[in-house]
């Protein structure tokens, strides 16, 4: 049902010209979720969706017990209230904030999202972000909303690359940056490339940062933006995988999990080969194998998203 059927049709409902037909539809709308879906990106809209749902329903109670002249007055106001709702979804919401993907990754998790234009975001433990599910198309946005993320973003020169936080904004063309998230302050630590931060609380705060590797930009809550010398390849440490010891089949099932890929051992003796390593969790699985079957003297086919140790 587009905009301006609903919109009519809530206005019959609510000066009590709809048919039962119309009404039942009306009332498995309300019932509906995904009504207020498009308010779910702030707080501030949440806010008010409730308001004026809350608005409608006090006018259905309305007109199911009075049914008076002042249920057209009270319904005019919804009508206007709805309208202006429907047109901040419309205008200013539906872009950023319907149909988003969000993922988080639990206590003891680490996930490797690849998007769309080949870059890679991998969260921390107790991480969370979200994007569009039209990312790439218009624009490269992504929230981060808590946590901890390492970012290795595709070069794209015509489409720069945008993380937003509560406190800043990173825009980059293609680099590989850190980024952790607390109550009172953010911290973006740059590993390569170039990254402009940016304060989105400080009053008239315009001016970007442009750090350089080993760098990193202190955005703390109501102050302006500080960067310092850093260590971005220690603080991007949480972004690797360890195997000590460990023999090729368990870390096949390792990579398994991390990248969402087939493994398959041929060779008896290459299950228990036991080596040591260390992998940017990032990194492309076609690398990894390729590091593993040099080191450790097997061949390896891919297929589609399958791969084939002999």
């Amino acid at each position: 049902m587009d905009a301006h059927k609903l919109a009519d049709l809530l206005k019959k409902y609510l000066n009590n010209t709809a048919s039962e037909e119309e009404r039942t539809l009306v009332d498995a709308w309300l019932k509906q979720r995904e009504a207020n879906a498009f308010y779910q990106g702030k707080d501030a809209d949440l806010t008010r969706a409730q308001f004026i749902k809350e608005k409608i329903d006090k006018q259905i109670r309305i007109n199911k017990y009075k049914r008076t002249a002042a249920s057209t007055l009270v319904g005019a106001t919804c009508i206007c209230l709805f309208s202006l709702g429907l047109n901040y979804w419309t205008e200013n919401t539906k872009e950023h904030y319907e149909e988003q993907y969000v993922v988080q990754a639990s206590k003891n998790q680490k996930v490797r999202i690849r998007m769309t234009d080949g870059s890679i975001i991998m969260l921390n433990a107790e991480s969370k972000c979200s994007y569009s599910k039209k990312f790439g198309v218009k624009e490269r946005r992504v929230q981060l909303l808590k946590g901890e993320a390492y970012f290795d973003v595709a070069a794209n020169q015509h489409q720069p690359f945008v993380v937003e936080t509560r406190h800043s904004r990173t825009l980059v063309l293609g680099t590989a940056f850190n980024i952790n998230i607390k109550e009172a302050a953010d911290a973006v630590t740059l590993r390569k490339g170039k990254v402009a931060v940016t304060s989105k609380q400080v009053a008239g705060q315009h001016k970007s940062l442009y750090l350089k590797p080993n760098e990193r930009a202190l955005i703390v809550s109501n102050k302006t933006p500080m960067k310092e010398p850093a260590d971005a390849l220690s603080i991007s440490n949480w972004n690797r995988i360890y195997f000590e010891g460990q023999t090729l089949e368990n870390a096949a099932n390792k990579l398994m999990q991390v990248y969402g890929i087939q493994i398959d051992i041929h060779r008896e003796k290459l299950r228990k080969v036991r080596f040591s390593a260390s992998f940017n969790l990032s990194d492309k699985p076609t690398d990894v194998i390729y590091e593993l079957a040099k080191a450790n003297n097997f061949n390896y086919k891919w297929a589609n998203n399958q791969v084939t140790l002999y």
